[in-house]
This record gives structure tokens, sequence and C-alpha cells, in this order.
């Protein structure tokens, strides 16, 4: 829309340089700029996320204003606009709004936008204000997994659209939102191995999760699988189930010294997990040690709020 408002003053003879430069700024209006410098304030070394929820919502703004004029919304602004509300990035936690945000981007093309809601009102926090709606949940996920195609998949996956294949595999296996309300577990388990195949660690973890709630013996070894791979593709998820599966030796190949490797790599990336739990298999002498390795991880465990780690910071 700016650019066509840059042409019309330039053909009425009104418009100097200057300010047809300031048309293409955030300040002059032009919604693309407002969400691209809100990009780089948010992903800047530093992150300034006052900043960019401000600008975010400048680009996102007339909808709230009921302009009528829906060429002035900017679906993926109003996206990161509400990634930021619902983590209390730069501001207050506002679930409500949040859940209001993914709506519009949502209706605007965003299908990430609308994993979002699905998850915002599958299942919302008590007393988060947001409608409970799980039903319309399952909709939006179904539409967005349908999106996943295995056979043409991008290099980097399809994670951001494989999370709704997820989310709709909980939703069959708590018999929430789905035909019936009936519990389905292997329609559940398909749809956490489709978020897998599509490189979306968690999906691996959750289809490695429901072969151990199955307490088959012989699934142990391909859930330990399932946990690896979602280790490698993100050390957030599957390296503690790993390590846990390791340490209390669940199948034949299982290792101390793998466990507490696996361990380390979850207490890397989330010093809430992991930690503790390789500092003592240290301390009962299961696994090799560096000098000082044990009160360094009882000490990074500490200071993430473990409190049984707390009590042996000061070993000899």
């Amino acid at each position: 829309m700016s650019s066509l408002i840059t042409a019309l003053l330039f053909t009425l003879g009104g418009c100097t340089d200057s300010a047809a430069e300031l048309l293409m700024t955030c300040d002059g209006g032009n919604m693309d700029a407002c969400y691209r410098d809100g990009n780089a304030a948010a992903n800047a070394a530093r992150p300034r996320y006052s900043e960019a929820r401000k600008l975010y919502q400048k680009a996102c703004l007339p909808t709230f204003r009921g302009s009528g004029r829906p060429e002035e919304n900017h679906p993926e602004a109003c996206h990161a606009l509400a990634q930021l509300v619902r983590g209390a990035k730069g501001g207050p936690k506002d679930l409500p709004r949040a859940a209001e945000l993914f709506e519009i981007a949502c209706r605007g093309g965003i299908k990430d936008a609308c994993v979002d809601l699905g998850i915002a009102v599958y299942a919302p926090p008590e007393g988060s204000e947001v409608r409970e709606e799980p039903e319309r949940a399952v909709e939006l996920f179904f539409s967005a997994c349908n999106e996943v195609d295995l056979t043409d998949l991008p290099a980097e996956g399809a994670a951001p659209l494989a999370r709704a294949c997820e989310a709709l595999g909980h939703a069959y296996e708590d018999g929430k939102g789905v035909e019936k309300g009936a519990k389905d577990l292997e329609k559940a388990a398909e749809l956490y191995q489709k978020a897998c195949d599509a490189q979306y660690a968690a999906g691996c973890v959750s289809a490695g999760l429901l072969m151990v709630r199955s307490r088959s013996k012989a699934k142990i070894e391909e859930a330990a699988a399932l946990f690896e791979r979602g280790c490698k593709l993100d050390a957030r998820h599957g390296c503690f189930d790993l390590a846990k599966l390791h340490e209390e030796k669940a199948w034949s190949a299982a290792d101390d010294e793998l466990a507490a490797s696996f361990y380390r790599k979850s207490c890397a990336i989330d010093p809430t997990r992991g930690c503790y739990e390789a500092a003592w298999l240290m301390e009962q002498g299961k696994v090799t040690f560096r000098e000082g390795e044990i009160e360094s991880l009882y000490n990074q465990a500490c200071d993430h709020g473990h409190t049984a780690a707390c009590t042996k910071r000061n070993l000899e």
C-alpha cells in the first residue's frame, strides 16, 4: 500500500525525495518496515523485546482499530507479537491477548499461527481466561498436519507444522476433542512418528514415551532409538529421557557412561535437567569424571532451583 501512495504522490508532484524515503520507513507508515525493524530488535545479540513489541504492534494495530482495511494488517507481525505476549518478553504475559493475535495471524494465512492458536485453546491454564475449545484446536491441528508432506520435506525439515502432528497425537492419546472423545493410541503413535519423521524432535520424544508407557520390554530399544533421534535433532528433547533409560538399565545396551553423557548434554542446554543426575552417577562411582566436575554440576543444578543439588554443593 505504501508503494502505491508513493507513486501517487510522485504523480501529483507533491513528494520530495526525503518524503518518499520516509514513506518507506516504519515511522512513515510502512508496515513491512515495522515488521522488519521488530525482527531486528527481537533478534539482536541483546534482544530488545519491549521495542520489538511496539514495532510489531504498529504493523498489527489497524486490525484492533477496526479500520476495515485488511491491506494494512500485517499477519506476520501479529504472530510475532503474539509470541512475545505469550512468553512475557518485553512486557507482561497476557494469554487472552496472545490468543486473539494468533487468531488474526491465522486468518491472515500464517499456518504456524494456526498451530499456536490450537495449542492456546486446547487446554488453557486454569485462570487464564482463554476459552477452552478442544474440538476447534483439533481442527486446526488436523489442517496444519495435513500440510506436512514427508515425501517432499525441506532440508531443514517441517518442524513448525509438524508441531501440529504432535499436538494432534496428544489429542488422540488424551481422547480430547477427537471423534467420539475416544482415546486412540495407535493413531497417536502414527502422528508422533510423522512429526518425528518431519524432523520435529518433540515428536520423537512423544513417540518414545508412548512406547515406554506401554510397559512392553520389546518396545524399549525402539523407544531409546527415538529418544536418541530427538536428542540429535535438538538437545532439549530426548537426551534426558535416553539418559534415564540407560541409568535404569532398561535394555541390554544400557550403559552408565552413556547415561552420564546424555545427562551432560541435557545439562548443557537446560541446567534444570541432567546436571544433578550426571553428578549423582559420578558421586556413586559409576562413571569417570574430572576433578571438580561433580561439584560444578551440583552447583549448576542448585543455581537453577534444584533443591537436592543445593544440599550437595559443599562436597569435599
